[in-house]
């Protein structure tokens, strides 16, 4: 009885061990949903050059990502919400590219503390919400 105890044992944890392997593989994406708004005073072209700004200076910077996509919503209620898709070779591209906004603060081409903050301040002024996500193939 011992001995078919600790074969079943054996098995289980092969089992588990295999899928925490197999959960490893595959691409994966990083999902951030932005709810933006036009504040009073601002534009659309002012809001299309703080996009390309932050892409220019922190997102094309970034070789860690595999593929990117930017998704405007285009539901006739409400087109506020903006969806950035990074794909990942794995899991752990995630931690790094985490790891390296946590050392340079987001501010991959950002020359000095008061321009970065300065794109910070005009960004929050667009940005509401958001919501982060990760998703695996």
């Amino acid at each position: 009885m011992k001995k078919l105890l600790s074969i079943i044992v054996v098995l289980f944890a092969v089992i588990i061990l295999s899928g925490f392997s197999f959960a490893q593989e595959g691409n994966y994406y990083t999902v951030t949903t932005w709810k933006i708004s036009i504040p009073a005073g601002g534009s659309d072209a002012e809001l299309n050059k703080i996009m390309k700004e932050f892409y220019d200076k922190v997102a094309s910077k970034n070789g860690i990502v595999v593929n990117e996509k930017v998704l405007q919503g285009s539901s006739i209620s409400d087109m506020r919400d903006w969806v950035f898709i990074a794909e990942y070779a794995n899991r752990n591209s995630i931690k790094t590219v985490s790891d390296i906004k946590k050392i340079t603060s987001v501010d991959a081409d950002y020359r000095n503390r008061e321009e970065r903050e300065r794109f910070r301040d005009t960004f929050w002024e667009f940005a509401e919400i958001y919501s982060d996500d990760i998703f695996m193939e």
